[in-house]
């Protein structure tokens, strides 16, 4: 028959006692590291903190013009000084120059002329009119001469002289 193996009360009461104090010891930690994240015992520290954002006010910002330099005279304690009057100096007399004129000169064109694929319509000339002038007619019959070559006057029908 096989033995069994009991324990006494006061090793269950031991056990208990460093489970609370483990327990006890835990909590501690979780609170050290809650109240100050920086801390040793926090293997993950968060980052440093952001700079602190700075928005603009709505101030009025008075605007100015720059200074001005203004220059101060010195003191009237220069001396006059006696000055040459200037003298007419000889200069040269203007020369003659030929201007510039236009030559015609012969520039060679060059005529480039092409051809198309359709026959471009040629103008034909337009008939003009000309006065209707008797054209001689030889007589059929011969009248007795009643005035001289001279006198006869060629008309167009339906004109009278």
């Amino acid at each position: 028959m096989k033995q069994k193996f009991l324990f006494k009360d006061s090793t269950w009461n031991i056990l208990t006692v460093l489970v609370l104090a483990g327990a006890l010891g835990l909590a501690a930690a979780v609170l050290i590291v809650f109240v100050n994240p920086y801390s040793a015992l926090n293997p993950l520290p968060p980052g440093g903190l952001p700079d602190r954002l700075v928005l603009p006010t709505a101030t009025i910002t008075l605007l100015a013009l720059p200074a001005t330099w203004t220059e101060t005279p010195d003191p009237a304690t220069a001396t006059p000084t006696i000055t040459d009057t200037p003298t007419d100096t000889p200069t040269s007399e203007p020369t003659f120059t030929s201007t510039p004129t236009d030559t015609p000169t012969a520039t060679p064109t060059i005529r480039i002329i092409r051809r198309t694929a359709t026959r471009t319509p040629t103008r034909s000339p337009t008939p003009t009119l000309t006065p209707w002038l008797p054209t001689a007619v030889p007589p059929t019959h011969t009248p007795e001469p009643s005035a001289t070559p001279e006198t006869l006057v060629p008309t167009a029908p339906g004109i009278t002289p």
